[in-house]
């Protein structure tokens, strides 16, 4: 190897180790709300309520149920920061359903 290229290896490995760090240091965990299947209507959510369990954790997603009354909570803190979020139906059989997003505006 040359001189010139192993300090140009070791500058780009350095820099693609600190960019991995940075984004896992900045990115939050993914959000899943899961409602009843077919529901319609608002929805409230409680946090940092001690009559309610931990959000659970499902694999990368941190799950938010809904109950058939609209309503949910969890004795875990606010989450804070952008995160990707998915919405679900939760079939009686357990099977989920995709909510597909209608983006800003529609």
């Amino acid at each position: 190897m040359t001189s010139v290229r192993k300090p140009l290896i070791i500058g780009v490995l350095f820099f693609v180790v600190a960019l991995a760090c940075a984004a896992l240091w900045i990115l939050e965990r993914p959000v899943a709300w899961e409602l009843p299947a077919g529901y319609k209507g608002w929805v409230v959510f409680q946090y940092e309520s001690g009559a309610c369990p931990p959000i659970r954790e499902q694999g990368l997603f941190l799950v938010h149920f809904i109950g058939p009354d609209g309503r949910g909570c969890t004795s875990s803190p606010v989450l804070k920061g952008w995160r990707y979020t998915k919405f679900s139906y939760v079939q009686a059989g357990g099977e989920r359903l995709h909510i597909p997003s209608s983006g800003w505006g529609r």
